[in-house]
């Protein structure tokens, strides 16, 4: 995946609620994204039909989890620039790790 795709599903997804990217200016080979849920046991992810990219659900979010780690351990932060950035919490209000 591109990274201009990427950010074209992003925009799709948080703008408008679908995995239909051909209409973002962002997107570069992809058209759109299609999640999937696999049978048990079953990978079932990046795979590229056409204009189309399948994506198992639990490894892309994954994936994505994984590239903010990365991107937090690349960045350094300077006069709490840290502390401002979203956090997450448990319902007692500890943030999650």
């Amino acid at each position: 995946m591109q990274g201009e795709d990427c950010y074209a599903l992003r925009c799709a997804l948080l703008h408008e609620g679908t995995d239909d990217i051909s209409e973002q200016r962002a997107q570069e080979v992809l058209e759109n994204f299609k999640f999937v849920v696999p049978p048990d046991g079953l990978i079932v992810h990046n795979n590229q039909s056409g204009k189309a990219l399948q994506l198992q659900v639990d490894i892309f979010c994954r994936d994505i989890c994984a590239s903010v780690l990365d991107w937090l351990d690349l960045n350094t932060f300077a006069n709490g620039e840290l502390d401002s950035l979203l956090t997450i919490t448990d319902i007692n209000g500890n943030p999650i790790a």
